[in-house]
């Protein structure tokens, strides 16, 4: 994944965010949108997921301890 993404104006792009978290926990990180030629921050979205997994004697689609 790029650290950078060049955008070009008025032109609809996708920025895919992957995530691999190693702990069960929450992961958060900042989204930062910048014009380097443009004085200030244009715009940045905190990101975050919920890291969990599945106890091994649950079976799919039941929540554990029902």
């Amino acid at each position: 994944m790029p650290e950078r993404v060049t955008l070009e104006m008025d032109v609809p792009t996708v920025i895919k965010v992957i995530s691999e978290p190693r702990t069960q926990v929450t992961h958060s990180a900042v989204l930062t949108i910048d014009n380097d030629n443009a004085r200030g921050l244009e715009q940045s979205a905190l990101l975050a997921v919920e890291a969990a997994t599945r106890s091994p004697r649950t079976p799919l689609g039941q929540r554990a301890g029902v």
